[in-house]
C-alpha cells in the first residue's frame, strides 16, 4: 500500500522537484497549487 501525502506549493519548479522525489520514494502525491 502506498502512503499518500498532500503537497501545497505555489512555486511550480519546487513543486515539480518535490513531487518527483516523493514519487520515487513510492508516495502517492496529491497536489494543491495554493492553500485556497
Amino acid at each position: 500500500m502506498k502512503y499518500q501525502i498532500m503537497m501545497v506549493e505555489d512555486q511550480k519548479e519546487i513543486r515539480d522537484i518535490v513531487i518527483k522525489y516523493l514519487e520515487k520514494e513510492d508516495y502517492e502525491v496529491l497536489v494543491a497549487e495554493d492553500g485556497l
